[in-house]
């Protein structure tokens, strides 16, 4: 209901401008600004327990937009995702795995995109030297439905970024 958002910054930005907004009506949800004084890399930042929850069913934009400075135009992205349910079977196959790893295979193989990143990221971003992680951490980037053309992250660190809670 309150997912993890994984952003690559490709600039220097001294604030972000974050707006979820309901993709059928245009509604904005949620909306605010915070300083994150981040250097160029992936951040994440969990949508806020103040803002409310993504409701099953329903498709919503989230729209990011960076300050990367004085005499450079601001840089934005923006994605239209939709929480689905977790089936009995999917329910059942995560309860049964051993390792975070499993997990991470199952969200994948289901094609849940914001849960595999947000499980391999905070395993990568607790264990920055494991070799094995680093490497299903870089081929996650390769996947065609997150597929980045035209930045390599796997160079990139996880940087630590901003709290934006319950603004």
């Amino acid at each position: 209901s309150h997912p993890t958002f994984w952003l690559y910054i490709p600039c220097y930005s001294k604030s972000i401008d974050f707006t979820l907004i309901d993709e059928a009506t245009g509604d904005k949800i949620y909306q605010t600004n915070f300083n994150v004084e981040s250097e160029q890399g992936i951040i994440s930042l969990k949508l806020p327990s103040a803002a409310p929850p993504l409701k099953v069913g329903k498709q919503y934009r989230w729209v990011f937009v960076f300050d990367c400075g004085d005499g450079v135009e601001d840089l934005s992205v923006d994605v239209v995702v939709e929480r689905v349910a977790a089936s009995n079977s999917l329910t059942s196959q995560l309860n049964t795995a051993a390792t975070v790893m499993e997990k991470i295979d199952i969200y994948a193989e289901n094609g849940l995109w914001h849960e595999t990143i947000t499980e391999l990221g905070n395993l990568r971003r607790s264990n920055p030297d494991d070799v094995a992680i680093a490497a299903r951490w870089n081929s996650l980037w390769q996947q065609d439905y997150i597929r980045f053309d035209d930045y390599d992250l796997t160079l990139e660190q996880i940087q630590d970024c901003c709290d934006v809670s319950d603004r």
